[in-house]
Order: C-alpha cells, then structure tokens, then sequence
C-alpha cells in the first residue's frame, strides 16, 4: 500500500517537473522564433558622432547585427529608413556591409532641408517590423551668435576635384579680423566616427567678394575620397558645429568616345556619373545616350537623344565624360538654382547625368531653370531579366528628360486628378502655351508642319522588320502634325486648359520625335554653340580681403580625444568608439526599441522562474501525498 502510494505521488512529482521542463522550454523557443531581434538599437548616425551635423548634410546610420542573425536573410527583408526628423520624404535603402567588428546594417544617404534643427529621430522598417527611434542625430544651423556658414550648394552635399575649393557664404556678423579655419578629415562609408588618422588637414578660409557677397573657399589637398569639412575656432582650432560632407572625384574625367572630345572648343558638355550600385551602367553611356545609333531589341526600337534629329547631326557641338569614380550620394550632381557645375569640372557650359537605380517612390527628374546655365539630370536606370532590354527604354527617357535639362522644353503629357498641383497647368515657351491666342503667337507660322525626323523612324523601324508605327493604332505623322492641342502640360485631363503644339512628341509619351516646335526650340540652343576654339581670357584674381597669418596644424595643441588630437578639447565630449553600434543595458532600457539580448534574457529568467514554480508545487504535493499515506498506515 506504501510502496503503490509513494509511486503513485512519484508520477504526479514527474509529470509536473516534465511539465515544467517543457512550458519553460517552449516558452524560450517560441521566444526565439516569434520576437528575435534582428538588430542592435539604438544605432549610429554621421558623418561624426561628435558634433552636430549642418541641416541637409547627408547621413549615414549603422547598426549592428544581433548575434545569430543571418546577413543574407536580412538583406531579403529589403530593410530601409523611413523617416527621419520631421519628414517622410527621408527615405534610405539599407544594404549588408561589415567592419572589423562583423556585419553592419548600413543605410546611407539621406536627409535634407527637411530636417529640423536639434535632435533628429529615425524609424527603421525590416521587413514587417518597425522600429521607431532606432537613431537618432542632431542637426544646428551652424554658429548663430558669431557667423554661419552655409554652402553655395544649398545644403547638398558636393563633389570637388583636387585642389579646388569648398566655398561657403557667410550668414551673419564676421569680424574682418576673424580668421575662420576649417578640419578636414576623412569621411568612411562603413563608420561613423573620424578616422583614426584623425584630422587631414586645418585649412584657413580665404575670403573672396564674388559681388554678391563675401564667399569663405576652403582649399584642400585630399586624394579622392569622401570627407567632412567643418568650422573650428582659436588657436587650438576647437571644433564648432556646422560640418558638411563632400566627396573628392579623380581630376580626369574619361571619354565616353575616344578621341572625340575637345575641352578647348566650344561645345556643350555632358558628364555622366552614376551612384556605386550603377557603375555597370556607366560603361553603357554611348548606348543610354544614342551615340551607336538607336537601340534595338527583340521587342521594338528606341531612340537615345544622338540618334533623334536634330542632335544626330551635331554631335560636333557636345563633348562626352564619364566620372570615373562612383558618386557616394546620388545627389552630388543634382540640379539645383544657382549652382553651377562648370566651376566644378572646369568645363564651360556642362550638363551632369546622374544614373541612380530604378525606385518606386521616385522619378527620373530634371527640373527646367529660369537662370541661362543647364540643369541637371537624375536619371533612374531601368532593370529587367535582360538588362539590354531595359536599357532602350531608359535611353529614351534620358532625351526626354534632356529636354527639360539642355532645352527648357516642358512637359506636354496630361497628369492624374490626383496629383498635387494638377489642376494648374505648367506654363512656358516654346511649347505649353496658357491660351490659343499666346500659342498662334508662339508656334502658329509653324502651323500643319511635321518634323520630318518623323519619316525617318518609320524608315528605321521598316529596315528592322517593325510595325511601321511606333503608337499602334496611329499614324506618327498626325500625332506630330502641329496644331492647337488643348489639355496637357503636367494638368488633370479633364482641364485641359493649357494649348501643346501636337497630339504626341518626345516631351509627351517619349516617342522618338521632338514635332517641328520643339526642334526650332533645340536648334536655336545648338546655333549659338560655334565648336570654335575658346578664346581663354587672361585670368583676373578675385579681389581678397587680407587675413591674419593662419594657424597650422602643426601648431595646434592635442586634446583629450586620442583620434583626433588637433581639433578636440577638454569641453567636448569623447568621440564614440568603434563599438558604438552596440548599446549598454541601460540605453536599451531607456529607448523604447531596446529589445537587445538583456531584454531577452529577463525574459527567459522570468520564464525559468515559472518553471521552477511548477517544481515546486510538484514537491508540495509529494509531501501533501506522503503524508496521508503514512496516516493511513497508523490508522
């Protein structure tokens, strides 16, 4: 009877220790599967963990891997940021990189105007997990109570050739005996801190009063590379906020055709650069820009700007460059007012070509300027299976957005209801008029005309065994024939308030024909291109306000952050380490998103501890059930 009691209260004690075995077991497990963390929050952003940034410096954030976690399959989860500060226009793609430390989530690149000045939060998505503030940076406008500085570039961040300046324009009081000096060290894609080189160079800022205005240049003498420059003070040159990024290009640019190109001549030209993940494109320049003539696939034939007329003919006013590094920042070349990069190249009237990779949230753009100089294209590159299929489209893209950029020619094509703005049409000569009589004005002597270009696709398109009609269910003669052609020009279709020269062109649904309005617009730019030799004038030096005899390095007293002895004071605080993508328990405990290994582990300490009640209960009962067992022996 004993020995049948105690077995008895055996397999109870078993079944419960079993039982809490397993509910602590599942319980990590499904712990494990259900809310593993995938990285390390909060991360870093930069391009210096130091100091703040200069509003619209680009940024980089990092972030750390979880141990376990496998780099491939996070690659797969298209993680990406999706807002930062104020707007969610902030966006970024992330991609895997590493450093001495393992594998780094790295998402680069983004920023703006946008940004609000102080401390700026990020939100990163992972596939469907969503981490807000998993960084953050902090932005200032520089240094408001003495100067500011911000960069003739308008925030973005630049590219430069060696030994030519950074100019910045001064906001605020300067005294003409203040001597402005400036850090420069270099900017690595895979940290954000300053290298352990520390500081390059201290440069001393040369004023120059370009009439509009006192201009700061800073000069430098850096290989290529991506670095941050920013304001320091005193003797010991002490860092002040108001940094800014930029990237140094090789001095030589390389031909697109060999032998064609004559930077002494008055041409037009063209640069063509491409962010790290197009550089395969970059090497099909000729064919994204027409130059072999136009482009056939197994699908229909497409027409690059030099193989549409009347370009095809005046190659001889162009010239053909390729950048031979890859931009950083897909926005290095971008266009904006006022920016000129002829003073970058060296080259006198020069368009840039951007090649950045085919996004969902963004366009291909060129926005047309009020000022004389060219604008700038951002070209997405489309991708297919077959990537020569997918470079005729994009190529006709490019002499569509060429002709917003070289041309000034407008958008003909009606837009959604939907869009913002549409309800107002985009008005301006030559070819989107606001009403019949400005167009009669505008474009009515070329009234019934066709570009006859058009004739010699249908003759392209024959030889290649094509339908002869590039619109099907339309003859391309009557889609060019000009007349008043009311709707268009970037309206809702139901509007169609503003007048377009003809049905269909280039600068509508991007078929190979600019219509005979659009072409007298193109060969009136080309006309006023000679390819005569540039008669250089002698060189006037800029008149300088004198300086005080600058502080060099050299002279420049170490402070106590050991990576970079001549900028840093006591003030300061300490850069952040290389292990800053990690976080301590307690900062994890302080951001909401801190589901780092320490919140893990409490969790599965709290999931033992339950266990171990279960085991506990179990020995209650062994003993609740051997004694009356043994009561009942006595009785």
């Amino acid at each position: 009877m004993l020995r049948s009691s105690f077995s008895a209260s055996s397999l109870i004690v078993t079944a419960w220790v079993v039982l809490g075995l397993v509910v602590t077991l599942l319980g990590t497990s499904t712990a494990g599967a259900s809310s593993q963390e995938l990285v390390v929050v909060p991360g870093t952003c930069g391009p210096d963990a130091r100091l703040p940034l200069q509003v619209g410096t680009p940024v980089d954030c990092f972030f750390r891997l979880q141990t376990g976690v496998d780099a491939s399959q996070l690659a797969n989860l298209a993680p990406r940021i999706v807002g930062a500060g104020v707007a969610a226009e902030n966006r970024a793609s992330c991609t895997i990189t590493s450093d001495d430390e393992g594998p780094l989530l790295a998402c680069g690149n983004f920023g703006g105007v946008t940004m609000i000045n102080g401390t700026n939060d990020v939100t990163l998505e992972i596939g469907n997990r969503r981490y807000e503030n998993a960084a953050s940076f902090i932005t200032e406008q520089g240094s408001p109570d003495t100067y500011r500085l911000v960069p003739v570039w308008d925030g973005r961040e630049p590219v430069a050739l060696p030994n030519t300046p950074i100019r910045f324009a001064q906001r605020g009081p300067l005294l003409a005996t203040q001597v402005v000096q400036f850090a420069i060290a270099p900017r690595e894609s895979g940290t954000t801190d300053i290298s352990a080189d520390g500081v390059l160079q201290v440069s001393p800022a040369l004023r120059v009063d370009n009439g509009n205005g006192s201009e700061l240049h800073v000069g430098f003498d850096v290989p290529p590379g991506r670095y941050r420059v920013w304001p320091c003070d005193g003797p010991a040159c002490e860092p002040v906020p108001g940094g800014f990024g930029f990237q140094v290009l090789p001095a030589t640019l390389a031909e697109v055709i060999p032998g064609h190109n004559d930077a002494l001549r008055d041409r037009i030209n063209i640069v063509m650069g491409a962010e790290i993940s197009q550089t395969d494109s970059i090497d099909r320049a000729a064919d994204l820009l027409g130059l072999n003539g136009p482009w056939l696939t197994d699908k229909d034939l497409f027409h690059g700007l030099f193989a549409i007329e009347p370009l095809a003919s005046h190659r001889d006013r162009f010239n053909f460059w390729t950048v031979t590094e890859p931009l950083q920042w897909d926005g290095a070349l971008a266009d904006t007012e006022g920016w000129n990069p002829s003073e970058i190249f060296g080259l006198p009237s020069t368009v840039t070509v951007t090649l950045v990779a085919d996004r969902d949230d963004q366009s291909s753009e060129a926005p047309i300027r009020t000022d004389p100089g060219f604008g700038g294209v951002r070209l997405e590159v489309q991708r297919g299976d077959d990537q020569a299929t997918a470079l005729g489209p994009t190529a006709q893209v490019l002499a569509h957005e060429m002709g917003h950029a070289i041309f000034k020619l407008h958008d003909e094509y009606a837009v959604p209801a939907t869009v913002p703005g549409s309800e107002i049409p985009v008005i301006g000569a030559p070819n989107c008029a606001p009403d019949r009589a400005t167009a009669r004005q505008w474009w009515g002597d070329l009234a019934g005309s066709v570009d006859p270009f058009a004739a010699q696709v249908l003759a392209d398109r024959a030889s290649r065994g094509l339908p002869a009609e590039p619109v099907p269910g339309a003859r391309l003669e009557n889609l060019v024939t000009i007349d008043l052609v009311a709707g268009g020009c970037y309206q809702a279709a139901d509007l169609a308030t503003a007048i377009r020269p003809s049905i269909d062109s280039l600068m509508n649904s991007e078929i190979p024909v600019f219509g005979a309005v659009n072409r007298r617009a193109v060969q009136t730019v080309l006309d006023t291109i000679t390819n005569d030799p540039l008669v250089v004038p002698a060189p006037t030096p800029p008149a300088l306000t004198p300086v005080p005899e600058p502080v060099t390095p050299g002279a420049v007293e170490p402070g106590p952050v050991p990576s970079v002895p001549d900028v840093a004071t006591a003030s300061q605080p300490p850069p952040t380490p290389r292990e800053t993508p990690q976080t301590s328990a307690s900062e994890s405990a302080a951001s909401p998103n801190s589901s780092t290994a320490e919140a893990k582990a409490d969790r599965t300490r709290l999931r033992v501890a339950g266990g171990v009640l279960f085991v506990l209960a179990g020995l209650i009962l062994i003993g609740w059930g051997a004694r009356n067992n043994v009561g009942n022996l006595r009785r």
